[in-house]
C-alpha cells in the first residue's frame, strides 16, 4: 500500500515537472517567436501581437530607419550592417524604455509604439536617438569615418485597435518618405505635413 502511494506520489511530481517543462518551452517559443534574433527587441510578428493585445487607446507611433544603411552595408559588409542595427536597436530601446514598445520592422526600418503620449514627447525621444546615434555609434562600431543618421515619421492614433494602429503606420511612414525625399536625419510630424503631401 504504501509502495503503491509513493509511486502514485512520483507519477503526479514527474507530470509537474513535465508540465512545468511544457510552460517553459512554450513561453521560450513565444518569446523567440516575437523577438527580433539580430536586435533583442520586438519584431513584426511582436509588433502584430501588440496589435492583437490591446494598448491604450491613443498614443503616437515612430517609423524610423537608418540614413543611406545600404551603402554602409555594401562598403562595409554584413558584419558591419549587423552591428549598425544592433546599435540603433540599443539606443531605441534606452530611449523609450517603458514607456512602449521598440519593434524591429523589418529590414532597417523600427517603430515605436508609445501608449498614452503625444507627438511632443515623441520628437524628443527621436531627436534623442538621432543624437546618440549620431555621438555614440563611432565608438561602438569600429568604423572610421563612420557618421550615421536616422529619419523619423511620427504620427498620433486613436482608437489603438489593429485599425487604428496600422491607420498611424501608414500616416508615419508617409511622413517618414516625407522626410527623406527632402533632407535626411530629420523628424517629420504628420500633423505638421499632411496637406504637403
Amino acid at each position: 500500500m504504501i509502495k503503491f502511494a509513493i509511486s502514485q506520489l512520483d507519477e503526479e511530481i514527474d507530470r509537474i515537472n513535465n508540465n512545468n517543462m511544457i510552460r517553459i518551452m512554450n513561453e521560450k517559443l513565444e518569446k523567440a517567436a516575437f523577438t527580433d534574433q539580430l536586435t533583442g527587441i520586438y519584431n513584426r510578428m511582436g509588433f502584430n501581437k501588440i496589435l492583437k493585445d490591446g494598448i491604450a487607446d491613443n498614443g503616437v507611433l515612430l517609423y524610423m530607419d537608418l540614413d543611406n544603411f545600404k551603402q554602409y552595408n555594401d562598403t562595409y559588409g554584413h558584419n558591419v550592417g549587423d552591428s549598425i542595427l544592433r546599435v540603433f536597436a540599443d539606443i531605441i530601446q534606452s530611449n523609450v524604455g517603458d514607456l512602449g514598445y521598440a519593434i524591429r520592422y523589418g529590414g532597417d526600418e523600427f517603430v515605436v509604439v508609445i501608449p498614452e503620449e503625444d507627438e511632443n514627447l515623441a520628437e524628443k525621444i527621436a531627436g534623442n536617438i538621432q543624437r546618440q546615434l549620431k555621438e555614440d555609434s563611432p565608438q561602438r562600431i569600429a568604423v572610421e569615418g563612420l557618421k550615421l543618421t536616422s529619419s523619423v515619421g511620427i504620427a498620433p492614433y486613436e482608437n489603438a485597435g489593429a485599425s487604428g494602429l496600422e491607420s498611424a503606420l501608414m500616416m508615419a511612414d508617409r511622413s517618414l518618405y516625407y522626410v527623406k525625399s527632402r533632407e535626411k536625419g530629420k523628424v517629420a510630424r504628420w500633423s505638421q505635413i499632411r496637406n504637403q503631401i
